[in-house]
């Protein structure tokens, strides 16, 4: 697979600014190992009791002492105590200071002090990283580099005045500070660290906090797939950027899977929440250069989801439930887009037809991520020009003036494609959900050039590379839920009604799940609507909707019962034929049979699930007038209430 590290490198190495006359080397001057002369101690000792007594360091000062502690950091300890004692301090004052207000000299100690900062860092976590003894030294700095990492800070974000008149700040020197970091080889040695605690010592691993900003840093850092170019990696002195990337990633990862569950109910969730998030921000913008890697990152996710879900603490299954849903929607954009498309129906005859992907591919075979997503059909010339002979039509997204995305069924201009010159024959306004790739109906005519009736669409196969159509993270989302049995232990004997609740999305996930794969690139099967689907067995099953039925008429718990009662209502509409009869003819002959422990007469369970059924709002069941449901489901229901 090719890596882009290249252009990724590239991007990363080039500071801007004064940091473009930074070398490979983590310090610039080398170390002096003889002692600080007595004026430099001096000058120590004064910036540290200025911190101590009012808080204030003068930006001349504050450069000196710490250019002088990067000389003397691995021969003085009193070096190293200013460092551990009062950099952070320094730093803190400095970065509370807003551009705008300070001369441009102040401006330059600031900046200055903040590179020296860095490289002060990098130089302990070079030193500190090991294991070359089998003793390991924790680095005490990491959370000056946090800092100046903090694009919240006042030097950077800029501030608000009481007149509402906002300064502006210099956000362009904490991205040269990230890149200074880089190419002095800091997250290498970053990465080593953090490789070195992530299992043997992980009370040395830095506070998720740090982690948060260090992330944040590197996924500000790292380029979309968009920009990317498929180029021969060419790692510099210290690897490819996103090798460096990966392993701290991984190294995060390896620590969180090693966090037991009593430390996790020590820790904030949304503080882990945003490690998790930072992470998956990485992660996605590496998918076309590193698709296995980022797999893993979504498998480790799986994995500490699974771990929540499972707590005896019920406030971490809460969590856990909350990480489904984004795990749900996460999955859901990643998923590649479709092959092709069927257009038919339409009143314009010749926008009917297979319209083919014609967005951009890597060398692997998937589409690559971030980038526009097109379809287009291509009429002979040797068709009739009435019927469209030598047109070349588009199933397009718009960006609108409003912000809104919108598709497009058009006539692309020969000279400008893709511009107002177009000729626009269908449209879609599309809701935030249906931005990812083209609805399938709700189209509506554009008055210039369509002709009613709108089209329908169907859609076929995957960007993917043969053989991996069922490798999806959906597909992978989907076998974790049924492997680990996740909806048997919503519904299990340890049922709450707030689990319950939040289970919804998973099991609407599941049963979409139940007919994703009817589109099989298959060009007899395709475009057959008579053709058998392929069946994914990793989805939604009638035992998951009897399990809910039972617990309904099992439970004497009245809260459980209505919401699980509303669960199955949510869901009937989304449900394949196959799966919503079953369920509904089970609750129709449990009149007749009663409970299945005692026997009981189970009429009141049910003319509670009726009553719920009846009152189901207008929007789960209609879409523009449209039922949701077919009408052997339809028959089931009026059976069921009558």
């Amino acid at each position: 697979m090719a890596q882009g590290g290249s252009n990724m490198n590239q991007e990363l190495g080039s500071g801007g600014g004064n940091d473009t006359e930074s070398t490979d080397e983590i310090i610039e001057d080398p170390p002096i190992s003889a002692p600080p002369p007595p004026g430099v101690i001096i000058l120590w000792n004064d910036v540290a009791s200025g911190i101590d007594r009012s808080q204030t360091v003068a930006g001349k000062s504050a450069v000196d002492s710490l250019d002088h502690a990067s000389r003397h950091l691995y021969a003085s300890t009193e070096a190293r105590r200013f460092v551990e004692n009062h950099m952070k301090p320094v730093i803190s004052i400095l970065l509370g200071k807003q551009p705008s207000e300070i001369g441009q000299m102040e401006n330059g100690y600031v900046e200055e002090s903040l590179r020296l900062a860095v490289t002060i860092v990098a130089m302990d976590l070079e030193a500190k990283k090991g294991p070359d003894t089998n003793i390991m030294i924790e680095c005490t700095v990491l959370e000056t580099l946090s800092m100046i990492f903090n694009p919240k800070k006042t030097f950077y974000e800029g501030s608000k005045q009481e007149s509402n008149v906002t300064l502006n700040g210099a956000p362009e020197v904490r991205m040269q500070m990230i890149r200074k970091f880089w190419a002095i080889g800091g997250f290498a040695a970053l990465a080593t660290y953090l490789e070195n605690r992530a299992e043997a010592n992980a009370e040395q691993f830095p506070n998720l906090d740090v982690l948060h900003s260090l992330l944040n840093s590197i996924a500000d850092a790292v380029p979309t797939n968009s920009n990317v170019v498929d180029a021969g990696s060419k790692p510099g002195k210290y690897g490819s950027v996103e090798d460096t990337v990966i392993r701290i990633c991984q190294a995060v990862m390896m620590f969180i899977d090693g966090t037991s569950e009593e430390s996790m109910k020590k820790q904030a969730n949304d503080t882990l929440s945003r490690i998790r998030y930072g992470l998956q921000i990485i992660f996605d913008k590496l998918a076309s250069m590193r698709r296995k890697e980022t797999f893993a990152f979504y498998q480790f996710w799986r994995r500490l989801t699974l771990k929540l879900i499972t707590s005896e603490s019920f406030p971490l299954r809460l969590f856990g439930w909350e990480q489904v849903g984004e795990l749900i929607d996460a999955s859901v954009e990643m998923r590649p887009p479709p092959k092709y498309f069927i257009v038919e129906e339409a009143g314009r005859h010749f926008v009917n037809g297979k319209y083919i992907y014609n967005g951009q591919m890597d060398e692997d075979g998937y589409a690559r991520l971030g980038g526009e997503t097109s379809y287009v059909l291509f009429i002979p010339k040797t068709v009739p020009e009435k019927d469209g002979g030598g047109k070349t039509m588009t199933l397009f997204r718009c960006n609108m003036r409003s912000q809104q995305k919108w598709w497009f069924l058009s006539e692309a201009d020969e000279d400008e494609p893709g511009t107002d010159k177009d000729k626009d024959y269908y449209q879609h306004k599309s809701r935030v959900h249906e931005e990812s790739e083209p609805p399938l109906s709700g189209w509506s005519t554009c008055i210039a050039f369509g002709q009613n009736p709108p089209p329908t669409l169907r859609k076929f196969g995957l960007i993917v590379p043969a053989g991996e159509e069922f490798n999806t993270l959906e597909h992978q989302l989907a076998k974790w839920a049924i492997d680990n049995r996740i909806i048997e232990l919503v519904l299990g004997d340890s049922v709450h009604r707030e689990v319950v609740a939040r289970s919804l999305p998973l099991i609407k996930f599941l049963a979409s799940m139940c007919e994703r794969d009817v589109a099989v690139d298959n060009e007899s099967m395709g475009e057959d609507p008579t053709a058998m689907p392929s069946q994914n067995e990793f989805c939604l099953q009638a035992s998951h909707l009897l399990l809910a039925w039972k617990t309904c008429t099992s439970k004497a718990d009245a809260a459980v019962s209505a919401e699980v009662y509303h669960l199955l209502v949510s869901i009937l509409p989304s449900l394949p034929d196959d799966l919503a009869i079953p369920l509904l003819s089970a609750i129709q002959k449990s009149l007749l049979t009663g409970a299945e422990k005692d026997k009981r007469d189970l009429l009141p369970e049910i003319a509670e699930f009726c009553s719920t059924l009846a009152n189901a709002s207008r929007a789960n069941w209609n879409v523009t007038g449209t039922s949701l449901i077919s009408d052997a489901v339809r028959t089931q229901v009026l059976k069921l209430i009558w």
